[in-house]
């Protein structure tokens, strides 16, 4: 079983190139996927190392094209929350602003998570995850011009710049420690099980998708020093499929607990769109990534060969130890 799981990432990212070679990804997404542990994937909240953690991620794409598509997303959670062994809870939000026409989607999520030990040796879990959220749509009508009629049978009388919904999401979490610094993990995720309509007219339906993703990492030593990474996610949603698999470099800078530090490096790519590079740093209980994406599709015609650049943080709050004595006390009755 041991052999097995170590080769469960690998097997899973040949697969994934051999069955999505011809993916295309969508126009809103974070090249740092593991950096937004909310959106990719429910069963996710509350797994850290500690007591709570916030993130956030910023993407700003296309500035050469048009009005610049601008994503941002913030997440709460805690871990073993109550005490309760096993459960994690956590709240987000995500906001994307896009095109002429200001397009606005605003989305919020409360998510909860159970985790169990499928060995006694306390090294392999697996999580389950359940998130519902609330999402409103708007956009600003100024920046439209109309006909009498739309193709699509909605007139002008039945458009409402605003709409909303609710939605539902669920995962499941794999996850073992083979060593300190030897960890896999690997995940489904159903996103939109409600498929809401997002519509703007009235008298039209326009559901949202289904969209299903797998993701896996693999964290193991080649040195003292030197970690590699390398993480897949695949992502299907109506007839869009998105293939993004890559490799983190990590060097440890300083291993000590309360004086943690490292440095990563990372290649990445969407297949058949974009590829870029990540760069980030570990701080003590601080993360920060930097990414940015160089379009090779046929749209660098348009994006002059630009994509996105994307700035996030991972901060995780930890129980503070009790300080060190270097003394002897003596009691009061003495």
């Amino acid at each position: 079983m041991k052999k097995l799981s170590v080769y469960i990432p690998i097997l899973v990212l040949c697969i994934s190139f051999f069955t999505v070679l011809n993916s295309h990804a969508q126009d809103i997404h974070f090249s740092q996927y593991n950096q937004a542990p909310a959106r990719l994937n429910p069963a996710l909240t509350g797994q850290f190392k500690g007591t709570y953690r916030v993130a956030g991620i910023y993407r700003s794409q296309w500035a050469s094209v048009s009005v610049p598509y601008s994503t941002i997303a913030f997440s709460g959670d805690a871990h073993n929350f109550m005490k309760q062994e096993g459960l994690g809870v956590g709240l987000d939000f995500y906001f994307d602003k896009a095109g002429d026409g200001n397009l606005g989607t605003l989305h919020f999520n409360g998510s909860g998570s159970y985790t169990i030990q499928v060995s006694h040796t306390h090294k392999n879990t697996l999580t389950g995850g359940l998130q519902f959220g609330y999402g409103q749509r708007q956009i600003d009508q100024s920046q439209l011009q109309f006909g009498n009629q739309n193709g699509g049978g909605g007139s002008v009388e039945s458009f409402s710049s605003n709409t909303s919904y609710f939605n539902l999401n669920t995962g499941l979490v794999w996850q073992t420690k083979l060593a300190p610094r030897k960890i896999i993990e690997a995940g489904i995720a159903l996103h939109n099980l409600t498929q809401p309509n997002i519509n703007f007219y009235a008298n039209d339906a326009y559901r949202l998708d289904l969209r299903f993703s797998i993701h896996a990492k693999y964290q193991f030593s080649i040195s003292q020093k030197v970690d590699l990474i390398p993480s897949v996610l695949i992502m299907k949603q109506g007839p869009h499929q998105q293939l993004t698999p890559g490799i983190n470099g990590k060097y440890i800078l300083d291993g000590r607990s309360h004086h943690y530090r490292a440095l990563y490096m990372g290649l990445w790519t969407r297949v058949g769109d974009a590829g870029f590079m990540s760069v980030g740093m570990d701080w003590n209980n601080l993360n920060v990534g930097l990414s940015y994406d160089i379009t090779y599709s046929d749209f660098n015609v348009a994006s002059r060969y630009r994509g996105g650049f994307e700035l996030s943080f991972i901060y995780i709050f930890r129980e503070a130890q009790p300080a060190r004595q270097y003394y002897k006390t003596c009691p009061d009755y003495i």
